[in-house]
């Protein structure tokens, strides 16, 4: 079965999650891989967390406690993602975000960031009074 056949993406799910931490998760070793590979990685995570039967349990279980969404973020700041990848980095980040939709994995991260970089000195103007 071929690694990126519909059924053994339909089977996705970490079955070490200290090694998935290290390798999986390094965006920066990740982003200087081929356009072709970044895509596979990127869509991995849609895999896990959406098409997978497992994906509860992944969600759950192995991806919990991760930070997953704060690191998509730095990831995003960071700009590792550039041209033809930026729709998968964009789709993998939305999913991520869909699939642990709660204060502490999702909200409270996003609202850090937005508030981190709301601030243009161009755009902002206060009403007076």
């Amino acid at each position: 079965m071929s690694p990126l056949s519909p059924s053994f993406r339909s089977q996705s799910t970490i079955t070490n999650p200290i090694a998935y931490q290290f390798i999986a998760l390094d965006f920066e070793l990740w982003s200087r891989t081929r356009d072709e590979i970044q895509r596979v990685h990127l869509e991995h995570f849609i895999d896990l967390v959406v098409t997978s039967r497992h994906r509860h349990f992944n969600v759950k279980q192995r991806l919990s406690g991760l930070g997953l969404t704060r690191r998509f973020l730095f990831v995003w700041q960071t700009s590792c993602y550039t041209g033809e990848n930026v729709p998968y980095f964009l789709k993998a980040l939305k999913a991520v975000m869909e699939s642990s939709f709660n204060p502490e994995d999702t909200i409270k991260p996003v609202l850090s960031y937005i508030a981190a970089h709301l601030y243009d000195s161009k755009c902002i103007i206060l009403p007076s009074g």
